[in-house]
């Protein structure tokens, strides 16, 4: 199962995608892990790093949350790049 948002990731791309629509829908984990049949602790580590790269992104580019809703970011160890794709 590839999934194009999360390299080496297990969670299939339509469980992911649907955890960031409830995400930005401002759900906690527990109703997230609820609604997706996903373990809390997974929903939270995903939720830690989606908000660790929204904080990347927000300290580079100096704007706010409104901006990475039309952007996907993709990292590597040595760079960080801007892809622009719908994310939902």
């Amino acid at each position: 199962m590839k999934n194009k948002y999360i390299k080496g990731g297990r969670l299939s791309e339509a469980k992911f995608r649907k955890m960031l629509r409830l995400f930005c829908l401002d759900l906690d984990a527990t109703q997230i892990a609820g609604a997706t049949n996903i373990n809390r602790n997974t929903v939270n580590r995903y939720l830690s790093e989606i908000r660790r790269r929204i904080s990347i992104y927000n300290r580079i580019h100096g704007c706010g949350f409104c901006a990475f809703k039309s952007t996907v970011m993709t990292f590597s160890e040595t760079s960080i790049k801007r892809t622009p794709r719908m994310v939902l």
